[in-house]
């Protein structure tokens, strides 16, 4: 089984908001690190239904066995799991992530605390702050393996 976290941050002005993205396999170890400026589109739902969104493309496009997504947005995961339709631009993110679900249930979504997902939250943030992208796979850098390993004593 894998875990992926996401989280996104909305940061002040001159910072971009940006999702981010870390999967874990069954033991921990990371296997992806993604994180990426998207459109200044400062209304924090839809951010936080976006990075639920390219967190599902991203197993889909990995082929994984089964994933639990990660979210420590608790609104999100449940408006998933009671989904209907109306016309906002957030429903448009969760219409998508529902889709994917339904077609791929070997994908679920569950929410977390904020405290088991710190390494991606300190991940977004540091990324907002300098407008760019980010993605490892398998090799991740010596800095982000020791704030993913803090995560791991709140699992």
């Amino acid at each position: 089984m894998f875990k992926l976290n996401v989280d996104y941050a909305c940061p002040i002005p001159h910072a971009s908001p940006t999702v981010g993205i870390l999967l874990r396999d069954s033991d921990g170890l990371v296997v992806v690190i993604r994180a990426l400026p998207v459109p200044d589109y400062r209304v924090a739902r839809v951010v936080e239904a976006m990075t639920i969104c390219h967190g599902d493309h991203m197993v889909v496009e990995l082929d994984l066995s089964t994933v639990v997504v990660e979210s420590d947005s608790l609104n999100m995961v449940r408006q998933l799991e009671n989904f209907t339709d109306d016309h906002f631009v957030l429903c448009f993110y969760l219409e998508e992530v529902k889709q994917l679900l339904d077609s791929h249930p070997h994908v679920s979504v569950r929410f977390v605390r904020r405290e088991a997902n710190g390494a991606t939250h300190a991940l977004v943030n540091y990324i907002s702050t300098t407008n760019m992208s980010l993605y490892f796979q398998y090799n991740v850098p010596e800095c982000v393996s020791s704030v993913v390993m803090s995560d791991i004593a709140f699992r």
